[in-house]
């Protein structure tokens, strides 16, 4: 339940807050997931927590080191909300297997099942890209690309996988081509110490944020891949790390 504030310019740290109901109870309030609502009449940062609530918070409250919450929301209780992100006028939470879906007025107008087979697996990864909902499971090795349905009033009426478009990360690295000699720098796509892979659990998706036109993926052996949200295509791959690629921060054109 703690919150640390920099400054983006030095890099120093502001404030270091609680949320308000942190100071009363322990259970369930550890923050795992946090969107910023920018196209909102009124900007919120909202913070999904270990106790299925959504925690919404104002410029007013960040004026006052969020001391004080905007609005609480209650996705489904006791089942933590492990992903948040923004879809227009609609906010998306991701609890378990569910993705909730709220209008701007944050009431909840649909729920979608992913209905994976494994009981303990749960929704770590999710971007909005276009009219589609990139997913990814905790530990899973493929993305499933959900198209969305709106009504004629604009909200989302629908939810539905395109099995077609399922980016399934071993299968796009078996399919790079080997070239006839070795390219050089470590940042070679091709070179052996990058495609090898041993197990299905290095291949596991650790990370993933949207890009511009792309999806970028950091994986579980410390690969670094890019993929192209209209062919779901590899547009890059790297590979300079050992460990899990935890965070990934895009910055300036991907193209």
């Amino acid at each position: 339940g703690k919150v640390v504030v920099l400054n983006t310019e030095n890099y120093s740290v502001e404030y270091v807050s609680h949320i308000p109901a942190a100071r009363d109870e322990l259970h369930g309030l550890n923050i795992l997931s946090m969107v910023a609502l920018d196209s909102l009449d009124t900007p919120l940062l909202v913070m999904g927590l270990g106790n299925g609530q959504l925690y919404l918070f104002s410029e007013k409250d960040a004026d006052r080191n969020l001391e004080t919450c905007h609005r609480v929301v209650t996705v489904e209780k006791n089942k933590p909300v492990t992903k948040v992100a923004s879809c227009t006028e609609h906010l998306l939470a991701a609890s378990h297997q569910i993705i909730h879906v709220f209008n701007s007025d944050f009431d909840k107008i649909y729920v979608f099942d992913m209905e994976d087979s494994r009981a303990q697996t749960h929704i770590t990864k999710m971007c909005v890209v276009g009219g589609s909902v990139w997913v990814a499971l905790h530990n899973a090795s493929v993305v499933q690309v959900c198209r969305l349905k709106r009504g004629s009033g604009g909200n989302i009426v629908s939810m539905e996988i395109d099995k077609r478009k399922t980016v399934d990360v071993v299968e796009l690295v078996k399919e790079l081509p080997l070239p006839s000699v070795d390219p050089g720098p470590s940042f070679c796509a091709y070179h052996p110490s990058v495609t090898q892979v041993s197990s299905l659990f290095d291949m596991r998706i650790t990370c993933m944020v949207k890009g511009e036109n792309s999806i970028f993926l950091g994986l579980g052996n410390g690969m670094l891949i890019q993929v192209d949200t209209s062919t779901y295509k590899i547009k890059f791959v790297c590979k300079r790390h050992r460990g899990a690629l935890r965070v990934i921060v895009p910055y300036g054109s991907h193209d």
